[in-house]
C-alpha cells in the first residue's frame, strides 16, 4: 500500500489514514502529523492545506466522543478554511458505515469557488492570508469533489434553512451570547447533539451560555482543563 503523506493528505488519505490508525494505542501521537499546525500548538506556522483551528487533543476527544453515538449527520456552523469539517468528516466515514453527509455553514469565505478575484474581495484578516484561502478553498473543492455528500453552504446560519434531522451540529462561529443562543435555539429540535467551541474563552459568550444551558440540559465538557479553547456538547434529545 502506498505510504500516505500525513503533512499533505488528499481527500482518500485523510480517510484511509483514519481507518488503518484510529484504533491504534499510538493514534494520538500519530494524529498531530496530519492536523496540527506545528510543534507549539494549533496556531504555529501551517503544515498542508488542510488547516483544523482546534487543538488538536480536544479535537480528538470530540472525535472520540463521536464514535458510536450513531452520527450519520454533521452539521457545522463557522467552518472558516474548511480544516475541521474535513477532519471530522474524514473520520465519521471511517468509523461509521452508516454516515450520510455533512453540511457546513460559513457567511465569510466562498469554498465553494476558487476564483482569485471572489477570494481577494471577501472580507478577510489582511493580505496575508490571500495565498491560505486560495489553497483552503481548492482543498476544500478537491475533498467534497471526493466526497460529494460533505457540503459546504455559503450562507449566515439565520437563513439556512433546516430540512431534515441531524445527529450533531457544531457552531464555532460568532461568539456573542444572543447570536449563539439564537443559533441553538434553531437547531436544538433538529439536532441529538449541540457542541460549542470556545467555551473557555472568556472573551465570548460561549462559556456563560453554556453554564447556563447546563442547568437546563445534559451537558459534557471536553475541555483540557481550560487550557485550550474548550468544546462543550449539549444533548437536546436523549436516546
Amino acid at each position: 500500500m502506498k505510504k500516505i503523506d500525513l503533512s499533505k493528505p488528499t481527500p482518500s488519505e485523510l480517510v484511509s489514514f483514519f481507518k488503518e490508525n484510529y484504533r491504534k494505542d499510538n493514534f494520538a501521537e500519530i494524529l498531530p502529523a496530519s492536523i496540527r499546525f506545528g510543534a507549539k500548538g494549533y496556531k504555529s506556522k501551517l503544515k498542508s492545506d488542510i488547516h483544523p483551528r482546534q487543538h488538536p487533543d480536544e479535537l480528538l476527544r470530540f472525535m472520540k466522543f463521536m464514535e458510536g453515538k450513531n452520527i450519520d449527520k454533521y452539521v457545522e456552523i463557522g467552518i472558516e478554511f474548511g480544516g475541521t469539517l474535513m477532519v471530522i468528516d474524514s473520520f465519521l466515514r471511517s468509523v461509521n458505515p452508516n454516515f450520510k453527509k455533512s453540511i457546513g455553514i460559513d457567511k465569510r469565505l466562498d469554498l465553494n469557488n476558487s476564483d482569485e478575484d471572489i477570494v481577494i474581495n471577501t472580507p478577510r484578516r489582511g493580505e496575508r492570508y490571500l495565498n491560505l484561502d486560495l489553497k483552503s478553498t481548492k482543498a476544500f473543492q478537491e475533498y467534497k469533489s471526493t466526497y460529494p455528500t460533505c457540503k459546504f453552504v455559503h450562507c449566515h446560519s439565520d437563513d439556512y434553512e433546516i430540512k431534515e434531522q441531524f445527529d450533531m451540529v457544531f457552531i464555532d462561529s460568532n461568539g456573542k451570547y444572543n447570536a449563539l443562543e439564537k443559533t441553538f435555539n434553531q437547531f436544538k429540535d433538529h439536532s441529538r447533539y449541540i457542541a460549542f467551541h470556545d467555551i473557555c474563552d472568556t472573551r465570548y459568550g460561549t462559556g456563560d451560555l453554556f453554564k447556563n444551558l447546563s442547568a437546563k440540559y445534559n451537558t459534557i465538557d471536553i475541555s483540557l482543563e481550560c487550557i485550550s479553547p474548550g468544546i462543550g456538547i449539549v444533548v437536546t434529545k436523549e436516546g
